[in-house]
């Protein structure tokens, strides 16, 4: 059984769970997207058109149908985090991951790194999301630390 057959028989055939699927199915990926095959399975099971869950997976930036790194990256751009110094950051980002742009995924497919409206961590600007974990206060020195965290972890965790 492949790993949307085992994700999609968890749940009731019900759009409104829609959403948690497409997490949970990108989650299980090991390059974080949602593949044409995903879609169409999705689409069969909740009786509706491919179209229709593409046009979903498009219009939700957390989601993709793209393969991405292992690690998300999500550079908070918001006018405090600019104002705090989010674009150093963000060109820091870059020259550590060694891309040269912003949606690029580094040769290693170990880190995609894409921009963020709004992480809600104003307080904490500049910040960026790794995965689900929010690191804020950022200067280089922590940025270099917290990548060779995510670099030196465990292929298993």
């Amino acid at each position: 059984m492949n790993n949307t057959r085992q994700i999609l028989s968890k749940y009731p055939a019900d759009r409104q769970k829609l959403i948690n699927v497409l997490h949970e199915i990108q989650d299980a990926n090991e390059y974080n997207y949602i593949t044409e095959n995903d879609m169409q399975q999705l689409a069969d099971f909740f009786n509706t058109t491919k179209a229709s869950i593409y046009g979903v997976v498009t219009y939700y930036s957390m989601l993709s149908t793209k393969p991405r790194g292992k690690n998300l990256i999500r550079a908070c751009k918001s006018p405090v985090c600019q104002i705090s110094g989010a674009f150093s950051l963000i060109d820091a980002l870059k020259k550590e991951l060694g891309i040269d742009q912003v949606g690029q995924t580094t040769a290693d497919k170990m880190f995609t790194l894409e921009y963020s409206e709004c992480l809600g961590q104003c307080a904490m600007a500049p910040g960026i999301l790794i995965n689900e974990d929010f690191y804020g206060r950022l200067d280089e020195d922590k940025l270099k630390g917290i990548l060779s965290y995510y670099q030196n972890e465990s292929p298993s965790s």
